[in-house]
Parts: structure tokens; sequence; C-alpha cells
């Protein structure tokens, strides 16, 4: 497999161009000329390709410098893991994939499971999260020959000593033996196991199980990013998670000593917080899990200003009219707003009411008093935005998980054209 620095070779130096005019919008503050080039560049691109419906658009061009600038930034140490939940489309995992060289996958969700253990068979994946016992029997009850070895390739992630022995009870009369990752509580306090002598019993019956083998940690250290006035800077918040990681080895390696299982994967991060771990490794474990920061929905805005916006929301405007009318206030100009807003057009879109937020044209607004809908969702702006009729109105995701599963298959942006369209990811 060839190392990330070549990886990269020419990477960043080639997307930098890519892409369509105005590829230099990095945020929602960048110039208006570059914004409104941009969007009227995709919209073009939408037209032409016959998308006159709410629609998902992913620039490939900005997804791959993204992940360039995560794979840049990385040590070696850490291995990269592609978070399947944030990127849930077969050809927008297979394009990280072939960027990266990783065949690491995290998981967290069983259909997610089904559809990569037949669409990459020499993955290995790390469960985000831990599941039922009755998703084993369902996961390997789905699996019909093939390359793919679960008992060798998934990691399952394992939260408490009862959980553990459910999966032990399923593996039993099985014959098999199931790999678990533990789930430590490293600061986030999201569950898992809380102490080092919490996951000592645990350590200590899976060593005497021929049906469990430990494959590893994982300390998600989201706290670092998201309490940052309770916890303190990552300065402080870091190494205190650090250290909370190196005392559940420590116990690992009481219960083992020589015998201790490897390499262990030894998971954490996440989108906003990889950017902690830079060149000097400050941090004992060897595996790293992202997905949502290589398309920068807005919870990414503040942790990674280098990235750029790479999934946006396109619907058409079905109706403009002058004013606003809310039934039963049709006197007062700003139907009932009271906000100081200028409202001198409406809007009704094709759909709306996602988890995301209008980026172009500026200056649209919900009403107050009229609220919103997810079949004609209504927006005011200023009559100088010039917006009409089956223009498009376009969006930023505000997370990528769900929003993402929303309109069926993804259309994909290259070089000012819709070039590709990716299916998303079975959910039930």
């Amino acid at each position: 497999m060839p190392g990330r620095r070549d990886v990269l070779k020419g990477g960043l130096a080639s997307i930098a161009v890519a892409g369509m005019p105005g590829h230099a919008l990095a945020s929602p503050a960048a110039s208006p000329e570059h914004a409104e080039s941009y969007f009227a560049s995709l919209q073009q691109a939408l037209r032409e390709a016959g998308y006159f419906r709410p629609t998902l658009v992913i620039d490939r061009p900005r997804l791959l410098a993204n992940l360039d600038e995560v794979l840049g930034h990385l040590p070696e140490a850490l291995d990269f893991r592609i978070v399947t939940k944030s990127l849930p489309a077969v050809g927008l995992v297979d394009a990280v994939m072939r960027r990266s060289a990783s065949q690491r996958l995290m998981v967290f969700h069983e259909p997610f499971m089904r559809v990569a253990a037949n669409q990459w068979p020499d993955c290995h994946m790390l469960l985000g999260k831990p599941m039922p016992a009755g998703v084993l029997n369902a996961f390997y009850g789905s699996l019909a020959g093939g390359r793919f070895d679960a008992a060798a390739q998934v990691q399952w992630l394992i939260d408490s000593m009862d959980r553990l022995l459910q999966y032990e009870r399923f593996a039993r009369p099985n014959g098999l033996v199931v790999q678990v990752n533990l789930e430590i509580d490293v600061g986030f306090h999201r569950g898992g196991f809380g102490s080092p002598a919490s996951v000592l019993p645990a350590l200590e019956h899976i060593r005497s199980s021929p049906h469990l083998r430990l494959a590893g940690f994982m300390g998600y250290d989201a706290h670092i990013s998201i309490f940052p006035d309770h916890v303190g800077p990552a300065e402080i918040a870091l190494p205190e998670t650090a250290r909370r990681y190196r005392e559940f080895l420590g116990v690992a390696r009481q219960v083992y000593g020589d015998e201790l299982p490897g390499p262990l994967t030894l998971n954490t991060g996440g989108s906003t917080t990889y950017r902690h771990y830079g060149s000097e490794t400050v941090t004992p474990a060897n595996d790293i899990a992202l997905g949502s920061g290589l398309l920068k929905p807005t919870f990414c805005d503040d942790a990674l200003p280098m990235h750029l916006p790479a999934v946006f929301i396109a619907t058409p405007v079905l109706k403009r009219l002058r004013g606003v009318s809310v039934p039963g206030l049709e006197s007062d100009p700003t139907g009932g707003a009271g906000d100081g807003v200028q409202r001198d057009v409406t809007y009704f879109l094709y759909g709306g009411r996602w988890m995301a937020d209008p980026v172009w044209p500026r200056n649209l607004s919900t009403h107050p008093v009229y609220g919103r809908s997810s079949n004609q969702d209504m927006f005011t702006s200023p009559a100088a935005t010039g917006l009409d009729v089956d223009d498009h109105v376009f969006f930023r995701p505000r997370q990528t998980e769900s929003v993402l599963l929303q309109f069926g298959d993804i259309a994909v942006l290259d070089e000012g054209r819709i070039v590709d369209t990716w299916q998303t990811f079975q959910t039930a």
C-alpha cells in the first residue's frame, strides 16, 4: 500500500485549479463576486443535466482537496478511517478510498455493513456505536459467500459487560470468534467504560473466552471541540484525554502482559478534532476516523476554516409574490414579523425544511409567523435579491449523516458539469 505522502503527490496542486469558476469560495463569508460566479455556474450545470427538483450536489474537486488537506496534516502514525454515516454513498466512499488508499471504514448501521461487505470485500470495519446482539445475527445471516471474512474484518464496539456477554452468547453456539473493540470514556461522557477499574473485568473475561478477541479501544474526543468553555482549550483538554486513554491501555497491558494482541486498533478523533493531531503525535491512538469534514457542512466551519464547502442542496423557486401576506395579517406589510428584516418579496420553494441553511442568494429569511414547510418552504428577501421563478436557491447542510440520504442519488459536480450520480446507501 502506498504511503500517505505518495498518495498526495500532485494532489493539492492539481485540485487547487480544478472545478468551477469561483472555486475560491471557501466559506459563506467569501466575496460575493466569487459566490455569485460559483452558484451561477452550478445552476447552469444543474439545468443542463436536467435537475429541476431538490437535488443534493457534491463538488468532487473540493471533496478531494479537503481529503488532501486531512491526509497532508495527519502524522504517519495515525491511520485514516472513513466514516460511512457521514459519506453514505458508494461512489463517495469509493472516491475517498481511492484517494486515501485506505480500506478502513467506520460503520454505524447494519444495512451499511451489508453494502460495505459486498462492495468492498477487502475493507476492515469498526463499529462506531454498540449494537444490539440481534444485529450480529442479521449481519452474519446476510453474508452469502464471497471473500469478506466477518470474523477477521469486523470489530464490534462494546460499551459494557452486559453487551460483551450478549455477544459471547451469540458467538458460542455459532462457533465464532468475535473481535471486540472497547468503548472507553476519555472525556466525552457518552457511555462506554467510564474508568480503568471498570474495564478490568471485561478485559479479563475477553482473555479467558475462546469466542472473544480484543481488537482495540475507541476513545472519542468530541468534547475537545464541543465543550471548550468547560473542559478548557485543546492544549489543556487533549493531554488530559491522552492521559485517560493511556490509563485504559495500562489495564490491558496488566491483564495480558506479553500476550497483548496486536496490533490493536486504538481509535480516536473526528472531523472537528483531527487538526489537533499534527506532526508530533500527542495521543496513544493509532487510528483516526472522520467523514463530515471532507464535505464541510456548517457545523465544521469554526473548526475547519481551511476546508472548502463541498456539499449543497439546490432547489428551484416555484412562486414569487410581491410583499408578504400572512392569513389574518394582510394589512401588515411584514405579515406580523416585527423584526426589522426587509421583506419585499416572498418565495415558495420546491420542498424545504431541511437541516440546512440558505447560502445563495444572500439575504433570504424565513418568516417567524408563517413558519416552515417541507412541501413549499417560504422565504422572503429584499427586492434587490433578483431571484425569479425557476431559479435555484442553494443551501448548505448543517450535517451530512442524515441529510445526504433525503434526496435519492447524489449529483456529482466536476469541471463545471454534472458528470456522475452516486447512489446512496440502503437505509433499511
